[in-house]
């Protein structure tokens, strides 16, 4: 027995992928999405990163991404179910497998601005070792 009001959500986590940057996974991501899937039963995504910090200009913090893209508009009930579903994830289940608690949070709602907010750290510099500085 089918829900007819379901929504489909697929999540996609970066964890520790160096290969392309936040910006060309999402576009790779949102291509793939409008040319395979857009008559499918998945109604947005979420791009978000595990093991792959990255950083905002002028803050000392890693930062993680979190940025779902919808098939359509934004339906108001898929994008609460996002937002506070990306708010326990970093807020509650993060912390508590990491012990690191959220020191900050920022929510964007431009996904061109978000893009150009939070940049990729290169492999280069994250796998540089220590003493090389």
């Amino acid at each position: 027995m089918g829900v007819l009001d379901a929504k489909g959500l697929l999540l996609l986590a970066n964890d520790g992928n160096y290969f392309l940057t936040n910006e060309g996974f999402l576009n790779v991501i949102a291509n793939l999405m409008q040319r395979k899937f857009s008559e499918s039963q998945i109604d947005g995504f979420v791009y978000f990163t595990v093991d792959q910090n990255s950083f905002k200009p002028n803050s000392r913090l890693h930062w993680h991404i979190w940025t779902p893209l919808y098939r359509k508009q934004n339906d108001i009930v898929l994008g609460q179910f996002v937002n506070e579903l990306g708010e326990k994830f970093f807020g509650d289940f993060f912390t508590t497998l990491t012990g690191i608690p959220l020191t900050a949070k920022m929510k964007i709602d431009n996904v061109e601005e978000g893009i150009k907010t939070i940049d990729f750290i290169p492999k280069d510099i994250i796998y540089m070792k220590k003493g090389s500085r």
